[in-house]
């Protein structure tokens, strides 16, 4: 997560959610994280996830972050939040 993904996770942290960042390289671990992983464990981590935050920039290689190989790796009853200038429309429609 990067400085919006933290302030976001500082807030629902404060309001009791358990917060597991996903960043592209480890850095020191906020204290609002009870873990912390890079992307390459975003496959395991998806399917325990009840609220999934994409805060993330609109870039290319961003564009295919959550593919609908990954969404499928939802739990039904997970929520996905988009807090991010990822273009999501783009998503939907491409997929």
């Amino acid at each position: 997560m990067g400085n919006i993904g933290t302030e976001f996770a500082k807030r629902m942290h404060a309001l009791g959610s358990e917060i597991v960042g996903i960043r592209r390289t480890l850095r020191d671990k906020p204290d609002c994280y009870a873990e912390q992983y890079t992307m390459d464990s975003l496959e395991q981590e998806l399917p325990k996830a009840d609220v999934v935050a994409l805060c993330l920039p609109g870039t290319d290689a961003t564009a295919q972050v959550l593919n609908a190989r990954r969404l499928a790796l939802l739990k039904s009853s997970a929520v996905l939040m988009q807090n991010s200038r990822l273009i999501m429309q783009h998503f939907l429609l491409v997929n």
